[in-house]
């Protein structure tokens, strides 16, 4: 099939010329040339061509091939629906386009005694089936046909760059459609096709092992910047087990924005099914840092302790806050590593299991349910909290309910009353990492190879360079009209980022709306409400009870309101954070430091095509240019393929093919590793150790979304298909509907049990079979007066179809 791929996808308009009817003792002189002539026929006719039966003599010889119509044939029994697959929930699987046509040619090779006649090689067109038995495609409906859909060379090309942008296949098309000005010879399907194709044969040409090619990938960034750090075991087997990475701008800001951190993983790598995990940071610009990835095999407490020790090790430092899912091998391990770090559970992934725990046991009343225990997680002392928590808890009857008592008894992790003497950069939920899944999900597929994953890795670190590259410049040119006209403001605005002014601004405007009595500071429409605000004249330090500054690092509005009672003219400096300040790490942005990694041949070729397309685009105008320039390019043509013009095949003395990359890679020698801690990094050479991919997670079907489903996801996904047999909403539709189904196993059954009675009548004698024995018969073979539920007569001794069925 691939020669005909070949022959069919290189068709033009003028390869065949007036074409007879019958296309007996038509010769040519080889099979290929031979099939493409029919191709090229059918696809005037209005269908395609596929290889079918080939003959050989004794001697292997090949004598004859035929060449039939893509619909000849019937669809394989697989795809048809039966009742025990639609009651067994299997999908109905896709039609077949197969309808038993002969129109079909042979072709029979010149040979004799097994050897060529007269020493050249002649195919002649011995049988030619002209007839369909199925209506033909127009000019339009042909092209649409796989064998007429092809992918170029040049196209190929484009369509892998795009792919490695992140792009999605559809803006793929969208953005050729363009370039080209006309419609494609390839689909959807067929760019996917290709993508997976290319994929696997640059694996096969290289021989890349995943593993192994990870590993010395992540050597050579550590030799190329000696800030790049990462660690990875093997199991006994030596498979990998888990693996860790620090980039080296990582390294460089971690001192100052490692603080607090955020670690998830809830994202997945689908062909090894491995949990990725990625520590993010929030800087100066409130921007998601990435401060390293890892790579497991799986979440227990032992994976955490190593992934997080290697991590602290590589940064240099423990983080004063963590903020993670709630995982009790997660916090196991966190206590053990980093036990002077305040860990805190992410409060909208426990919210969100919420539906799945009580929507059922509330139903109702869940709605209020959920407003009280917001209303829980706003108090700001620890009595308040314990006092309306168990109020609520009473209202609802949920005090002895087990998911209630865990989160009481773990409410130092999740309840913000609890967490607000610790920095958290302001934040309660780990959507910043989740929002980094995201990204990265723009430039993966479910089918990503390790080594894969780390260049993908490689392109959000430097989107994450280049926004904060952005954000630094804002904050240079940017100016600031005073709200306030207060020194505050002042200082404020020249210190702090952006973000961070924003936030403090926002503070410094709400402090215009409080009032100070004595030692409290309250709204002047709520003063029930009052905040203790301690402030020390001569420490010049200032501390309030609703503790804003320690948990986000901005200095709260009670606070603001009390330093403007006590005629305070200028902040200390320690009131703005150096975490939150301009230029707080001075950390390489140039174009140098942004440039994703690519082989000197890809970046001639790349600035090549660019020019090329600028002389195009200048060329267009002027139909004198467009001659020189296309006199130009067939003498480069010619050159580029050794003087043929119209040549595929490039010059001996070239060393690229055109349209494929030449790689050589040292095949890997094996190695006999013990211990997952025993393997030497400096060892991973290109003829050294081999470490064993991970066992891949073999699924039926596309692979599953990249992403793990809560709780929440998997009790909420609704089916919106509605069968049009049945009218339910269910997994099927009416071309697998069970109930169809078992109505036409009904009538089936009807019909073959009265040609059995027909043949019951004329061939047995009436001394063998009983009138009344007959009449049973008779009578259970009838038509079913219920439609649907159809009931054998009583009085049939137990006879049923299938006793009837056997009988025969």
């Amino acid at each position: 099939m691939a020669e005909l791929s070949t022959s069919c996808s290189s068709l033009k308009e003028d390869d065949v010329g007036e074409v007879p009817e019958d296309l007996v003792n038509q010769s040519f002189a080889s099979e290929k040339a031979a099939v493409h002539f029919y191709s090229s026929y059918a696809a005037g006719k209005g269908f395609s061509v596929r290889l079918d039966e080939l003959r050989k003599l004794q001697n292997g010889t090949i004598r004859s091939r035929d060449v039939v119509c893509h619909r000849q044939g019937q669809p394989p029994e697989k795809r048809q629906v039966t009742l025990e697959k639609a009651l067994a929930g299997k999908r109905n699987n896709r039609l077949s386009t197969r309808c038993g046509c002969q129109a079909m040619i042979r072709i029979v090779r010149e040979v004799t005694n097994g050897e060529v006649t007269n020493g050249v090689e002649e195919w002649i067109i011995m049988v030619h089936v002209k007839e369909h038995n199925h209506s033909l495609l127009s000019a339009e409906e042909v092209l649409s046909l796989a064998a007429f859909r092809y992918i170029t060379p040049e196209d190929g090309d484009r369509i892998k760059l795009l792919r490695r942008a992140g792009i999605k296949v559809s803006d793929i098309l969208n953005v050729l459609r363009l370039e080209k000005g006309e419609a494609l010879n390839f689909n959807a399907q067929d760019v996917r096709n290709f993508i997976r194709k290319e994929a696997v044969n640059y694996q096969e040409a290289t021989g890349i092992h995943d593993a192994t090619e990870l590993l010395k990938i992540l050597k050579q960034k550590g030799e190329k910047d000696t800030s790049f750090f990462y660690d990875f075991t093997v199991d006994e087997d030596g498979r990998l087990e888990n693996i860790l990475w620090i980039p080296g701008c990582a390294k460089r800001i971690a001192a100052t924005f490692a603080d607090v951190v955020v670690f998830d993983t809830t994202y997945r790598l689908n062909r090894y099914h491995m949990p990725f995990g990625c520590f993010v940071a929030v800087n100066n610009h409130g921007q998601s840092v990435v401060l390293g990835g890892t790579l497991m095999r799986s979440e227990t407490s032992e994976s955490f302790q190593w992934i997080f020790q290697a991590w602290c090790t590589g940064i240099g430092r423990t983080p004063d806050s963590i903020m993670t899912d709630q995982d009790r091998a997660m916090k196991d391990a966190i206590c053990t590593v980093m036990p002077r770090t305040k860990h805190a559970f992410c409060l909208w992934h426990i919210t969100q299991k919420f539906s799945s725990w009580f929507s059922f046991k509330l139903r109702d009343t869940f709605g209020d349910f959920m407003k009280d225990f917001h209303s829980i997680i706003q108090v700001e002392t620890a009595q308040e909290f314990g006092e309306l928590w168990f109020t609520v808890m009473d209202k609802y009857q949920l005090g002895d309910d087990k998911h209630i008592l865990d989160l009481f008894q773990l409410k130092e992790f999740w309840c913000p009353v609890f967490l607000r003497r610790h920095f958290f950069a302001g934040m309660l939920t780990t959507q910043r990492s989740e929002s980094l899944n995201a990204l990265m999900d723009y430039f993966m597929n479910a089918q990503t190879r390790l080594y894969e994953f780390i260049e993908a890795f490689d392109r959000v670190i430097v989107s994450r360079l280049e926004a904060v590259a952005v954000a630094d410049l804002r904050d240079k040119m940017g100016t600031h009209r005073s709200v306030t006209s207060t020194k505050f403001e002042e200082k404020a605005f020249s210190l702090l980022t952006t973000y961070a002014f924003k936030l403090f601004k926002e503070q410094l405007v709400l402090s215009l709306e409080y009032v100070v009595e004595g030692g409290y500071v309250s709204h002047h429409e709520h003063s029930d409400k009052k905040r203790t605000v301690n402030w020390d004249p001569e420490t010049q330090t200032i501390q309030c009870s609703c503790l804003y500054f320690e948990f986000t690092g901005i200095l709260c509005r009670h606070s603001l309101r009390a330093l403007v009672h006590y005629n305070v003219i200028e902040l200390s400096d320690e009131y703005f954070p150096r975490r939150w300040c301009k230029g707080a790490v001075e950390m390489s942005t140039s174009v140098e430091g942004r440039r994703i990694s690519a082989s000197e041949a890809d970046i001639w070729k790349r600035k090549f095509i660019s020019k090329a397309k600028a002389v195009g685009e200048c060329g267009a105008s002027s139909p004198d240019l467009r001659a020189k320039l296309e006199a130009d390019l067939d003498s480069m043509h010619q050159y580029a393929f050794g003087g043929v013009a119209d040549s595929e095949e490039p010059r001996k003395d070239f060393p690229t093919i055109r349209g494929k990359r030449v790689l050589v890679s040292a095949a890997p020698c094996s190695s006999t590793l013990g211990s997952s801690v025993l393997v030497d990094k400096t060892n991973l050479t290109e003829s050294s150790v081999m470490v064993e991919n991970p066992p891949i997670c073999v699924t039926k079907g596309r692979p599953k979304s990249n992403r793990l489903q809560s709780t929440v996801d998997k009790v909420c996904k609704v089916t919106s298909r509605t069968c049009r047999g049945c009218g339910e909403k269910v997994n099927h539709d009416k071309h697998n509907c069970p109930v169809l189904l078992a109505e036409k196993k009904r009538d089936t059954d009807r019909k073959e049990n009265e040609a059995l009675l027909q043949y019951l009548k004329r061939s047995v004698s009436p001394a063998g079979l009983d009138a009344g024995t007959l009449a049973n018969l008779i009578k259970a073979s009838g038509p079913s007066t219920e439609k649907g539920n159809h009931k054998p007569d009583s009085s049939s001794n137990g006879s049923s179809h299938s006793g009837i069925r056997r009988s025969s």
